[in-house]
């Protein structure tokens, strides 16, 4: 809990859970207890949260809100609940009238976290690192000049904005410009063809950047990734690493 941001969380929502009595800890548990039971459940939720968020969103691609929402979800009712429910023994042993079921114990994770990633990936824009940066506002299509603008872009609903990439799912593209993202129906090599006179290159068999979008490289158990300005980062592989050390040596 490293953030203030995160430690006024976890002191809010102690409070809260020894006042409010959830479950009936009220009538159970000592104020103390209260105390170190509840403090002890949400600050090992806040830090599981961030923890599967970020493996939530590596394991979402496509950045698709629900989906990520739902992995999130499912993560966290599998890893915390059996956390949750030893917990729950340990004051047991003092307090036998604590007992709760397994099951009920599992279910109440499950049900807590639905919100919670929801607001979660709603307010997604307005985090960064744990930490609320700023109110979201809309922001305005970031402009392709019309010299550069290529000929996928009027496939688009706001075929104004700047392509940063093409990522193929299936039989459909995920076009991510600096607006948001659009799925096509097209093959992946039609799609790349239609990117001229867009600066740009293959890093991987299923994904295309703009050149000019790369704000750096990054490394994570040696392997590389291109950082793009959204702050995307696309995995390179050794087939196309050569294309992009020719295209932008300043990167190595």
């Amino acid at each position: 809990m490293r953030s203030p941001i995160a430690l006024v969380i976890w002191i809010c929502l102690s409070v809260l859970g020894v006042v409010s009595q959830p479950y009936d800890s009220y009538g159970i548990l000592p104020i103390w207890a209260r105390f170190l039971y509840w403090g002890g459940i949400v600050a090992g939720g806040i830090i599981l949260a961030d923890m599967v968020d970020c493996i939530a969103r590596r394991l979402t691609p496509d950045g698709h809100m629900f989906k990520t929402a739902a992995k999130a979800v499912g993560l966290v009712t599998v890893i915390y609940s059996p956390v949750l429910i030893a917990w729950n023994e340990l004051f047991v042993l003092g307090f036998p009238d604590m007992d709760d079921s397994p099951f009920l114990i599992a279910f109440r994770v499950f049900a807590t976290s639905i919100p919670v990633f929801a607001l979660l990936e709603t307010l997604r824009p307005t985090v960064a690192n744990g930490s609320v940066v700023a109110a979201y506002v809309e922001p305005a299509p970031e402009p392709c000049p019309d010299a550069l603008r290529p000929r996928l872009a009027s496939r688009l609903q706001c075929p104004e904005a700047r392509i940063l990439r093409l990522s193929a799912n299936n039989h459909l593209i995920d076009v991510i410009s600096a607006q948001g993202s659009e799925q096509i129906r097209m093959r992946f090599a039609d799609a790349v063809r239609e990117m001229e006179p867009v600066p740009g290159c293959c890093v991987h068999r299923s994904h295309w950047v703009n050149l000019d979008a790369i704000d750096g490289l990054t490394r994570r158990k040696e392997k590389l990734f291109v950082l793009l300005s959204n702050g995307d980062e696309i995995p390179v592989s050794r087939t196309y690493r050569p294309e992009l050390e020719a295209a932008r040596p300043d990167l190595f």
